[in-house]
C-alpha cells in the first residue's frame, strides 16, 4: 500500500509520473529501470474543499443531527478537485471518497486512541492513569477546532493531562503513581487512588470468595468481550489488567470477561516449589478451560508454563514484562546488616537462598508459600525476618513503597513476562494478541514455517541438506523404474525440489503430500498433479492418508531423508504394497560462523529432530532457559527424550 498525503500539492510532473503508474502498473526511470506496481494499491489524499466545510453554517457540535446537507458538500467538493486535477487523472482512479466532518463520537475515539498511547508509556513507568467520562468530554471541548480537524486533540492532552502530571510526579515522587482523572472547574483533577484503577471497571466484582477449589465467575463488559481465564490471586488480577491496558493501546473497544480459578497450586500450600520444575502445577485449570472453549485465552506469569505447553495449545504472545529482579522485603526500617544471626528468611527457591546468601551467609530458610500478600503478611507478624519475593510481583500490586533489597545473580527464566496462550486453530487470538508480543524468537530450521509467517522471527538454519549423488544408486534406480510408479509419497519439500528436478514424468501418479507447503512445491512443478494432502503433518498423516486407498495394484515411490523414520515403509510392507524407498538426501549440522547470542532470545523453534540435535549442540545447557517450540509431535517427541538423556 502507498499513501500520498496532500497529493493537490505536488508538483504537476509528480502528477504525469502518476498518471503512468494509473495507467500501466508500472514506473520506468530514464535508464530503462522498472518498478513493478502491479500489485499496489495507490491511496492519495487531499485537503481540497476542506474551506467549504469549514464556512457551512451546520459543522460543529451545535448542529443538530442529521442536518448537515451532505451531498450539496459533496458536489462542492467535486467540483474543486475536478477544477484542480487534469481529467486523464481523475479518469484513471478508481474512486473518489470524500469524508464526512469529524462529530463528537468521532473525536471520542480519537481521544481513546491517543490517550492508550500515553497510558501505555506510563504504565511501563509504573504509572496508571484512568479518565472518566467528563475528563474526556473535556479534552474535546479544548481540543476541537473545525477547520484543524483532530490534529489540536494532540497538543491539548499535553497541555492539561500530560503537563500537570509530570509537574505532580516531579513535586511528589511518591504519589500520584495510581490516580483518576476528573474535571474541576476549567481544569483537569488527579485523584490519588488506593486500588489499582481499572479492576472495578473491569471486573464489577460484587463478592469474591476464594474457597478451596471454587471458580470465582466475574462479570464484565461485553463490548469485543474475550473470554480469559486466570488465577483468582489479587497479582494474578492485576496481571490480566495489564494485557488489557497492553491491548487497548491498540483497540479501546477491548473488554474482557473474565474466569478467575483457584489452581491446584493454589489448592495445594504443603507442595515445596524447589524441585517443581516446569509442571502444570499453577496452569493445569486454566488451559482445560480454554482447551474446552470455554474461554478464548489463558494469562499465565510466563515463568509457570509448562513445558511443553498442552497438545492443542500455542504461545499467542510474551509481553514485554516488567522489572525481573528478585528482591528481599524486609520490615520498615530494618537494613540487611541489622537482621539478627540466623534471620529468617521466607523462600520456596534454591536460587534465592544463593542469592540471599550472597548478601548474608548466616541466614536460615523457611519454604514459605501462598499469594505475596500472605507472604508478606507473616513477615509483618514477625513469624518471619524477611521474605524473597519478585519486583514484579511488588511493581504490579502497587508496593514499590515496601523496604526491600535487590538481590545479586539470575532470576528465574521468563520472570516479569506474561503469557497468553491460546487454542492453536484459534487464529483469531493469534492476530489479536499479535501487537503486544514483545517475543524475540530465532528458528534453527532451513526455512521459517507457513504457519509463523506472521511473525517477526530471526531465522538461523543449524542444519544444511546434503543431497545424494545423481549416481548414487538410489537415483538409477528410480530412473530405471520411473514410468512404473502409480503413487509418489512426499514427506518433505526437499524431497518433492529434489525428486522433480532431476525426473521428468511422461504420465501423472497420484501424489500424497505430508503438508500444505509440501503439497505447494508439487503443483509448482507440477500444476496438474493430483495431489492428497495428509491432515496431520506427520508420517501416521500419510499412513492415513494410504488407508483410504485401494493399493492392490500400485507401485509407490516415497523418496526421503536418511533419517527419516520407518513409519511409511513398514505400513507398505504389511500390507504387501509394491514400492521404493530411495534415500534421496542426508542432513547435517551446520554450525554457523557467527553462533547467535541465545541470551537475547525468550524463544527458540525446533523444526525436526535434526535441529534438536544441532539446537544441543551448538547451545548447550542453556536452551533450558528458553521456550523451546517444537513444530509437530515427532519434535517434541524427540527433544523430550533428548532432555531425558542429558
Amino acid at each position: 500500500v502507498v499513501l500520498l498525503d496532500e497529493v493537490e500539492k505536488a508538483h504537476p510532473d509528480v502528477m504525469d509520473i502518476l498518471l503512468q503508474i494509473l495507467e500501466e502498473g508500472r514506473l520506468t526511470d530514464s535508464f530503462g529501470r522498472k518498478v513493478d506496481f502491479r500489485n499496489t494499491i495507490v491511496i492519495m489524499t487531499s485537503n481540497l474543499g476542506a474551506d467549504l466545510i469549514k464556512k457551512s453554517n451546520e459543522v460543529g457540535f451545535g448542529a443538530q443531527e442529521g442536518s448537515m446537507d451532505y451531498e450539496h458538500i459533496q458536489e462542492k467538493i467535486l467540483a474543486a478537485v475536478k477544477k484542480h486535477f487534469k481529467p486523464e487523472f481523475l479518469n484513471r482512479l478508481n474512486d473518489v471518497v470524500i469524508f464526512r466532518p469529524l462529530n463528537r463520537d468521532g473525536l471520542l475515539k480519537v481521544i481513546d486512541i491517543e490517550l492508550g498511547k500515553l497510558l501505555k508509556r506510563l504504565q511501563r513507568r509504573e504509572v496508571f492513569v484512568e479518565l472518566d467520562t467528563k475528563a474526556k468530554e473535556f479534552l474535546v471541548d479544548k481540543g476541537f477546532q473545525p477547520e484543524m480537524g483532530a490534529r489540536p486533540l494532540r497538543r491539548t492532552i499535553e497541555q492539561f493531562l500530560e503537563d500537570p502530571l509530570a509537574e505532580k510526579l516531579l513535586a511528589h515522587p511518591d504519589e500520584g503513581r495510581k490516580c483518576l482523572v476528573t474535571v474541576e472547574g476549567d481544569h483537569l483533577e488527579f485523584v490519588d487512588k488506593d486500588v489499582f484503577p481499572r479492576h472495578k471497571e473491569i471486573f464489577d466484582v460484587k463478592e469474591r470468595e476464594k474457597r478451596e477449589g471454587q471458580e470465582i465467575g466475574m462479570e464484565t463488559c461485553v463490548v469485543n468481550s474475550i473470554d480469559v481465564a486466570s488465577r483468582a490471586s489479587p497479582l494474578a488480577q492485576a496481571q490480566v489488567v495489564e494485557v488489557l491496558a497492553e491491548l487497548q493501546a491498540f483497540d479501546p473497544s477491548i473488554r474482557f470477561h473474565c474466569q478467575f480459578v483457584v489452581t491446584t497450586g493454589d489448592q495445594d500450600q504443603l507442595t515445596s516449589l524447589r524441585d517443581l520444575g516446569k509442571t502444570d502445577f499453577f496452569t493445569k485449570e486454566l488451559d482445560q478451560l480454554v482447551l474446552k472453549k470455554k474461554c478464548r485465552v489463558a494469562i499465565h506469569a510466563a515463568k509457570d508454563l509448562p513445558d511443553p505447553l498442552p497438545h492443542g495449545l500455542v504461545l499467542v504472545a510474551l509481553t514485554r514484562g516488567v522489572d525481573a529482579s528478585d528482591v528481599l522485603v524486609l520490615r520498615s526500617g530494618e537494613q540487611l546488616c541489622s537482621l539478627p544471626i540466623g534471620a529468617k528468611i521466607g523462600t520456596s527457591s534454591a536460587r534465592r537462598e544463593e542469592a540471599v546468601k550472597a548478601l548474608k551467609a548466616d541466614c536460615t530458610f523457611v519454604d514459605l508459600r501462598g499469594s505475596v500478600n500472605e507472604r508478606l503478611a507473616r513477615l509483618e507478624a514477625g513469624d518471619l525476618d524477611g521474605v524473597v519475593v519478585a519486583e514484579a510481583a511488588l511493581v504490579r500490586l502497587g508496593l514499590n513503597h515496601l523496604n526491600r533489597i535487590k538481590l545479586p545473580g539470575e532470576t528465574a527464566p521468563l520472570q516479569g513476562k506474561l503469557a497468553i496462550v491460546a487454542r492453536e486453530e484459534d487464529r483469531e487470538m493469534a492476530t489479536l494478541f499479535a501487537p503486544i508480543d514483545a517475543r524475540k524468537t530465532l528458528c534453527v530450521g532451513l526455512s521459517l514455517p507457513a504457519s509463523l509467517h506472521h511473525r517477526e522471527v530471526d531465522v538461523c538454519p543449524l542444519i544444511a541438506i546434503q543431497p545424494r549423488s545423481v549416481e548414487d544408486p538410489a537415483f538409477v534406480l528410480v530412473r530405471e523404474k520411473l514410468s512404473s510408479y502409480t503413487h509418489l509419497i512426499f514427506t518433505s519439500k526437499t524431497a518433492a525440489t529434489l525428486f522433480y528436478t532431476h525426473f521428468t514424468l511422461s504420465h501423472s501418479p497420484r501424489v500424497i503430500a505430508v503438508g500444505k507447503a509440501t503439497a505447494a512445491v508439487v503443483r509448482h512443478f507440477s500444476p496438474e498433479a493430483d495431489v492428497l494432502i495428509a491432515d496431520e503433518e506427520s508420517a501416521e498423516g500419510v499412513v492415513a492418508v494410504l488407508e483410504r486407498l485401494s493399493l492392490e495394484k500400485a507401485r509407490l515411490l516415497w523418496p526421503h531423508a536418511a533419517l527419516a523414520r520407518p513409519v511409511i515403509s513398514a505400513y507398505l510392507m504389511q500390507r504387501k504394497v509394491d514400492f521404493d524407498a530411495p534415500i534421496f538426501y542426508d542432513t547435517i549440522m551446520r554450525r554457523p560462523e557467527n553462533v547467535p547470542n541465545l541470551e537475547k532470545y525468550d524463544e527458540l523453534i525446533l523444526t525436526s529432530p535434526s535441529t534438536v540435535d544441532a539446537a544441543f549442540e551448538v547451545f548447550g545447557c542453556i536452551l533450558e532457559k528458553k521456550i523451546l517450540t517444537c513444530i509437530g509431535q515427532v519434535t517434541q517427541n524427540y527433544l523430550e527424550k533428548r532432555r531425558r538423556e542429558q
